[in-house]
């Protein structure tokens, strides 16, 4: 299912191209974006889980963070739609806690459409990455064996001034049934990133 959302997204965009303004990373003003996300179990926001399909995972069992903090770097390497849809990679490395202690590195590919943009007031966006590949540090998280081998999913919304933006993700992370290691989630991070 992870795969099929990113071969869908992707044809969406390729038939879009002919039409559309676009540009690539060397020719964009900040191309660059770096972000911290943290979390707590006293911040949720009453998000018991991530909805499909930011979850993709059919797992009846899986944890739940109860803190944590993101790392991440992202390179918007395309915009095109006179800069209303905007393609990213980037790298995260996370860290969780539930009865335990563990890491996550993840390649992050994401998509960001800009609901409302104007350059001299706020712009909103909705993110969406889907299928990035991700190793864990342990091969069981909150009592459940879940492996190494995982895929970041993840559903953000933000808003950006300037350079800066300030935003929520609801973070999912499960194998998408490749393997029999269960999954967790991270319901709702609040971030803050900066663009240059």
């Amino acid at each position: 299912m992870c795969f099929r959302m990113w071969y869908l997204l992707c044809v969406i965009l390729v038939c879009g191209l002919p039409t559309s303004s676009y540009a690539f990373g060397q020719d964009l003003p900040h191309p660059w974006h770096f972000s911290l996300d943290a979390y707590d179990t006293a911040w949720n926001l009453g998000i018991k889980r991530p909805p499909r399909p930011i979850a993709f995972s059919t797992d009846k069992m899986h944890r739940q963070a109860n803190n944590g903090f993101l790392v991440s770097g992202h390179y918007e390497f395309y915009r095109f739609f006179h800069g209303q849809i905007r393609l990213y990679g980037g790298v995260s490395l996370g860290q969780w806690s539930n009865i335990d202690k563990a890491y996550t590195l993840s390649v992050v590919p994401q998509i960001r459409f800009y609901v409302l943009q104007n350059p001299t007031k706020f712009n909103l966006y909705i993110g969406y990455s889907a299928a990035g590949p991700s190793f864990f540090s342990k091969s069981s998280f909150g009592g459940l064996h879940t492996g190494h081998f995982f895929f970041q999913d993840y559903l953000s919304f933000g808003i950006e001034y300037a350079n800066f933006s300030v935003g929520m993700k609801l973070l999912h992370y499960s194998s998408c049934g490749l393997t029999s290691g269960h999954g967790f989630d991270v319901p709702n991070t609040f971030y803050i990133e900066y663009n240059f």
